[in-house]
């Protein structure tokens, strides 16, 4: 994916993360909603992408923030549905199906996590997902770090 009128940027302060997903569904999930991001800001700008570990709840958080057209209000209830896009997407001229965010919604809940949205029209959306860590890279990064206190 490309594109010259947008910056994207992953900003995390780790140096890995492992979470259970299958990984081209989960290319699936971040290139629709980097796409996404890329498509309802035709302006261009910044679609910044923080990644960090909720180390409590076992799960790693992902956002995909833009400055976009973002989503009406009225219409955000219905958005993660089957076929449904925001009225203000066709005064822009933007095409697409309105599949995407109900796929990635099921793919995300299908491996455990969670994916929810904050949005304001004409400023912007930011996606959020929540997917679980990897068990077993969870344990190694806790004894890691109960090895790390004791030093």
């Amino acid at each position: 994916m490309t594109t010259e009128r947008h910056t994207v940027s992953l900003e995390t302060p780790l140096a890995d993360l492992v979470v259970a997903a299958d990984p081209r569904r989960l290319e699936q999930i971040l290139g629709n909603l980097i796409g996404n991001a890329i498509k309802y800001s035709p302006q261009g700008g910044p679609v910044e992408i923080p990644l960090s570990e909720e180390s409590r709840e076992g799960m790693a958080r992902l956002c995909v923030h833009d400055h976009g057209i973002g989503i009406p209000k009225e219409q955000q209830p219905r958005l993660f549905g089957r076929f449904a896009r925001a009225d203000n997407a066709n005064a822009y001229g933007i095409g697409g199906t309105g599949l995407g965010l109900y796929l990635c919604r099921e793919l995300v809940e299908r491996f455990g996590g969670r994916i929810w949205f904050a949005s304001t029209e004409g400023q912007g959306s930011t996606f959020f997902l929540t997917l679980p860590l990897c068990k077993e890279a969870q344990q190694a990064a806790t004894a890691e770090h109960s090895n790390q206190t004791r030093d």
